[in-house]
């Protein structure tokens, strides 16, 4: 028997670490995952007998892509006729090593002792989003548990395709900054330098444009540690205020106002998917809007959402109370009005979150579009402007050689 370190997370999500004795790394992770944990770091405790009797076994604590691929294979197996017990026992095996396996592997035994599955799904509420909870108690219910997945999946693929668009639009605008940033810093603080001595003959008799470079390489080449050092912390004291209440709301509220209203937008189909997925899986209002709250994260819709519910919950119709937010977009609450007006809400919310996406799209579009050949121009221009400024001095040395 090997004693073996393990750090794993609890039916509680909190992480958690020890020790436990077993045959092997494998055997230890098996273990673990018996009693309820899901094992994070599984090692042996002694460095000399690791390299060569063990393995160090990692798991991604990003679930995202592996709950999308079971929720839409468990939605095929109850399709095929399987039933849920066996469905779950199907979809481990095909899952083989990935991480989101020893989660489900508990489940199963969860249902096995006649815990419903959305109450298994409850004992790890890091992994399975509250949305997804409340649609499959939904679905037992009423026997639509392969729609209910089928559908989730689908809005889980949404979700990360607006995601990933918007990520890889700024991606680039991103690199640009620290392009031009390291760019200048290198011209300034390296390249000039080498020309000082030569223009150090001339002293008053340089181009302006020379003298504001020079001028501009000595303050960054003399002051390098303190803006580093304000950079930084500018970073920490930026990070720091994001975590405090006022400060968050204050960035979250200029967010919502910035870049063409992008975030509220795309904060704003979000709430619509999710909502109308909730509506259309049989959720009541009561229970859906504080599961919407919680997926918004943006402090400022997060609170608008909050006093909505509280206003439906006081009797207020949907549409006139999200009307009250401004924060969302007018056409969410006409459509809405209408949606409550003929019984169909839920279905409006999802055009309404496909409307929106697309404006979401056509604003990244329209904000790229801008950035990027502004972005380029300052970097092209401060470049040439300096290079400008150097072959004006070299000239005027020649001259004075003349």
């Amino acid at each position: 028997m090997t004693k073996f370190d393990y750090e794993a997370i609890n039916n509680a999500g909190v992480t958690v670490t020890g020790h436990i004795n077993s045959t092997s790394s494998q055997a230890a992770f098996d273990e673990l995952s018996e009693k309820g944990l899901i094992p994070l770091d599984v090692k042996s405790a002694y460095a000399s007998q690791a390299s060569k009797s063990s393995m160090q076994i990692k798991f991604r604590n990003n679930y995202k892509s592996d709950l999308r691929l079971a929720i839409r294979m468990l939605a095929m197996l109850l399709n095929a006729g399987l039933t849920l017990e066996k469905a779950m026992e199907s979809l481990i095996q095909q899952l083989e090593t990935k991480p989101i396996k020893a989660p489900l592997e508990s489940i199963l035994e969860s249902l096995r002792e006649g815990i419903s599955f959305a109450d298994a799904l409850l004992k790890y509420p890091k992994i399975f989003p509250r949305t997804l909870v409340s649609l499959v108690k939904v679905g037992e219910i009423n026997g639509q548990l392969a729609h209910v997945l089928g559908d989730h999946a689908q809005y889980l693929d949404k979700l990360d395709k607006l995601r990933s668009r918007m990520q890889s639009a700024l991606i680039y605008p991103a690199f640009l900054v620290v392009t031009i940033c390291v760019t200048l810093t290198i011209i300034l603080g390296y390249v000039v330098p080498q020309f000082q001595p030569l223009f150090d003959r001339l002293d008053n008799g340089l181009p302006l444009s020379t003298r504001i470079v020079i001028e501009g390489s000595d303050w960054v080449t003399g002051h390098f540690f303190e803006i580093t050092l304000t950079a930084l912390i500018s970073i920490a004291a930026f990070i720091a205020v994001s975590r405090r209440p006022a400060g968050r709301w204050a960035i979250d509220s200029l967010a919502l106002k910035s870049f063409f209203g992008l975030i509220k937008k795309a904060e704003s189909a979000r709430f619509c998917r999710t909502l109308g997925s909730l509506l259309v899986g049989g959720t009541d209002m009561a229970t859906a809007l504080p599961i919407c709250a919680d997926t918004l994260k943006n402090q400022v819709m997060n609170k608008a959402v909050i006093s909505i519910t509280e206003q439906v919950l006081g009797g207020e119709s949907f549409a006139k109370a999200l009307h009250s937010q401004s924060v969302f977009p007018v056409l969410i609450s006409q459509l809405s009005h209408v949606g409550e007006q003929n019984g169909e809400l839920g279905p409006i919310l999802l055009q309404s979150a496909e409307i929106l996406d697309a404006e979401v799209e056509t604003t990244l579009d329209r904000l790229v579009t801008l950035m990027v050949p502004s972005l380029t121009l300052v970097m092209g221009g401060g470049v040439a402007f300096i290079i400008a400024a150097i072959l004006s001095g070299i000239m005027s040395v020649n001259d004075l050689a003349l």
